[in-house]
């Protein structure tokens, strides 16, 4: 929230951004972020899907379905992540 601030960061008016989003750790920083810079970029926000093992040929070298799911795992209701993995793309207009 601090470092993607254009008013005290001039340069990041012309800048290519992603950055993730964790609206649970600081509240409403998308929608704060998407206010900052709606002037300056376009802005796509990309949300987390489903990941399938199929979808990364990397894996073929491993035989079982469970490793392969075990490989792309992410743990996140394990470490009690609670909301649903976004990324902000921000592209300047100009």
């Amino acid at each position: 929230m601090e470092l993607l601030n254009p008013e005290k960061a001039n340069v990041l008016k012309n800048a290519y951004i992603v950055c993730e989003l964790h609206d649970f750790i600081v509240p409403k920083i998308t929608g704060e972020l998407i206010g900052r810079f709606q002037e300056t970029h376009v802005i796509d926000i990309i949300y987390e899907t489903a990941k399938i093992s199929s979808n990364y040929r990397i894996l073929n070298y491993l035989e079982e379905e469970k490793d392969k799911d075990l490989a792309i795992a992410e743990f996140r209701q394990i470490n009690a992540i609670p909301d649903q993995g976004r990324w902000i793309i921000l592209k300047p207009k100009n």
